[in-house]
């Protein structure tokens, strides 16, 4: 990540432990065991009905055939379910029939999770696993029985994780189960692209990476990152699978004059590409040639936002651009220009590290011991003719963040702060009453400029 000629004043004493600056991501055994601390328990749902007497005292008087079985059954302890109540009291021929032929062309409406729903109803409470939670909630949703539906909901969120995020979001999503849909959406914005590997993204749909990327709240490695998911995306899309290496199968698009989203088949990716903030992948010499030897988006994207970075850079080297502030800048502008970033330290220890790119002429690392993130300007002794020290006072606004990677909350900070730097100056952006339980992740959004204004106002970089 760099070398800094100096560390923050209260973290010297450091300089003597060995091997405390953290380059990549370490996985340390003694704060990992071979089971899952945070997963999902068998939970007991118990049901509250209006009967009158015990439902043992009820005698079966119907039958339900369903899944090559006989089922014999009370007609009272199925009216506890909605779809019984209606079927057995309304005027469908059913209610007057001795035997009653149940179809369910539903795969997740199984026997198992049918008798389950029986149990429920007959005994008022049973033992829910997760391994069955999902035929057991598309079940009572089918039967109608809402407080089981609201248990199992409550249940499978405290199931999110990276490996089963996408696939619970794709399930809420079939069979409109908000509450679900809405918070795993809430946990992929934070979690999905930090933590996530690349086997586990292939399932990734377009139309929800377009709605996540499209987000301004989503937490990601860094620009760059969500641009090679969506390369991703376009090889399984055409080859129906992805591998790690994959030039020769993208040697077919660079080789052809046309952009790959001016084409009939990248059309359906040119959404999903226009909410990437282009202008901040660009800040990369590496970005810039491998965009243009992509040859997916059309060069008229790249150059124009180029331009944008280029007249921002003049705005400050021209001493017109001091850095943003909260007169200047909305949350709004924020959310559409700042650079996101996100690390993930996966044990305890002293971490730092420097933002890679230009960063239009703001040098800046992190460093970070466990309770306390401190930010610094650094300050390059044989740079003197650099842009970043024509102004020796620069601001900045940022968000910061620091959530643990295995839990299931999505609470997360919305303050952004703004900041005035000196050169070699440190701040102490955040303190935790308690060092997090690891691994965790910490995501930074940085404004580093007011971003270029011409006559119609503000432009997305």
């Amino acid at each position: 990540m760099g070398n800094f000629l100096s560390l923050p004043t209260r973290f010297q004493s450091l300089l003597n432990l060995t091997n405390i600056v953290s380059r990549k991501r370490k996985l340390s055994s003694t704060t990992n065991s071979s089971r899952d601390p945070y997963s999902p328990e068998v939970k007991r749902f118990r049901f509250d009905n209006n009967l009158k007497q015990r439902s043992t005292d009820f005698k079966a008087d119907v039958v339900i055939n369903a899944f090559d079985r006989k089922w014999p059954c009370n007609r009272e302890i199925l009216c506890q379910s909605n779809f019984f109540k209606t079927l057995l009291n309304g005027s469908f021929k059913e209610s007057k029939l001795q035997e009653i032929d149940l179809y369910m062309t539903d795969d997740l409406i199984n026997e198992i999770s049918f008798q389950k729903l029986l149990n429920i109803l007959y005994h008022q409470e049973s033992f829910i696993s997760s391994d069955i939670i999902f035929n057991v909630t598309v079940t009572a949703q089918y039967f109608q029985i809402d407080s089981l539906v609201d248990f199992c909901e409550d249940q499978i969120t405290e199931m999110i994780k990276s490996s089963n995020a996408i696939e619970i979001y794709h399930f809420s999503d079939r069979y409109y189960l908000k509450k679900i849909k809405d918070k795993v959406f809430d946990w992929m914005l934070l979690r999905l692209f930090p933590v996530t590997c690349w086997d586990q993204l292939s399932c990734l749909s377009l139309e929800l990476a377009t709605k996540l990327i499209s987000h301004p709240r989503l937490v990601t490695l860094n620009e760059m990152y969500l641009y090679l998911v969506l390369k991703m995306l376009i090889q399984i899309d055409l080859n129906g699978t992805y591998v790690e290496n994959h030039d020769e199968f993208y040697s077919n698009i660079k080789e052809n004059m046309v952009p790959f989203l001016l084409t009939e088949k990248g059309l359906k990716f040119r959404t999903a590409f226009e909410a990437l903030k282009l202008g901040n992948i660009l800040v990369r010499k590496e970005n810039v040639e491998m965009i243009m030897q992509d040859n997916i988006i059309p060069r008229s994207m790249i150059y124009a936002s180029i331009y944008k970075n280029w007249m921002s850079l003049i705005s400050i080297e021209s001493h017109k651009n001091y850095g943003p502030s909260k007169e200047l800048i909305t949350e709004n502008d924020f959310d559409n220009h700042a650079m996101r970033f996100a690390k993930v330290i996966h044990q305890p220890d002293f971490h730092c590290w420097k933002f890679a790119g230009f960063c239009f002429a703001f040098d800046l690392a992190l460093f970070f011991d466990g309770r306390t993130l401190i930010i610094k300007r650094v300050h390059q002794f044989n740079n003197e003719q650099r842009v970043s020290h024509t102004h020796l006072l620069r601001s900045i606004m940022l968000r910061v963040d620091i959530v643990e990677v295995h839990s299931t909350d999505t609470n997360r900070q919305n303050d952004i702060q703004t900041y005035k730097m000196t050169l070699n100056e440190e701040i102490s952006l955040k303190k935790l009453n308690r060092e997090p339980k690891y691994p965790c992740r910490i995501s930074l959004e940085i404004l580093f400029h007011i971003p270029y204004v011409n006559n119609l106002g503000l432009e997305q970089i």
